[in-house]
């Protein structure tokens, strides 16, 4: 693009292409970074809400001296485990939709349709970051009654997991615009050049999206 411009010549569709392809791509590899480090987090909490409620049941039951903190843990562990649990869903298309209507549009319409839903999703999951940052700096001052932490801390899965499903849905928005791994109409020959790994996801240039299927 530098060198287009120096020598005086305007922008051609296959430089903005290039870059879109290129913004693409940097936005997959941050979408699954951040959904690997959300499913390790997610296993962690998992861990840590197993142990915390064992550990209720025998201090309890027991050795007959319940505590005070492990059911507040265990209640906030489960919150960011939810929602970070519904942003890996969403990366993967796995919430639920219904798409009776959807279904028997034209192609096109369908298309536009798709969009639109999720440009929607992308505006309330925008409305949630911004609200969610706002209650949870506001409840930083506020203590949890039994763990004495900030309320803050459980508060910002909301606007911690908006973050991360806005990244999952604008690179599910920009892998249309990339290059298939093997072009419509083309041979078994013309992919042996090409095979590997594709640049939206695995081998056999499946990836994993955000949409009806």
């Amino acid at each position: 693009m530098g060198r287009a411009l120096r020598e005086g010549r305007p922008l051609g569709l296959p430089s903005a292409r290039r870059a879109g392809v290129a913004a693409g791509r940097a936005l997959d590899r941050l979408s699954a970074g951040l959904d690997g480090a959300a499913r390790w987090g997610a296993a962690l909490l998992v861990a840590v809400m197993s142990t915390a409620l064992l550990a209720q049941v025998l201090f309890r039951f027991v050795l007959e001296r319940p505590l005070s903190w492990s059911e507040e843990l265990a209640r906030y562990s489960f919150v960011w485990l939810s929602l970070l649990g519904a942003s890996s869903a969403l990366r993967a298309g796995l919430h639920p939709g219904m798409d009776l209507l959807v279904a028997r549009l034209p192609d096109r319409a369908r298309r536009v349709a798709c969009l639109l839903a999720n440009l929607a999703t992308g505006w309330l999951l925008w409305l949630l970051l911004d609200q969610g940052l706002a209650l949870a700096r506001l409840n930083m001052r506020q203590l949890s009654p039994a763990m004495r932490i900030p309320m803050g801390i459980p508060y910002g899965a909301i606007p911690a997991a908006s973050f991360i499903m806005l990244v999952h849905l604008a690179a599910s928005l920009l892998r249309p615009a990339r290059p298939p791994s093997l072009p419509e109409g083309g041979t078994e020959g013309d992919s042996e050049s090409g095979q590997g790994e594709s640049p939206g996801g695995g081998e056999d240039g499946r990836h994993e999206g955000v949409g009806p299927a």
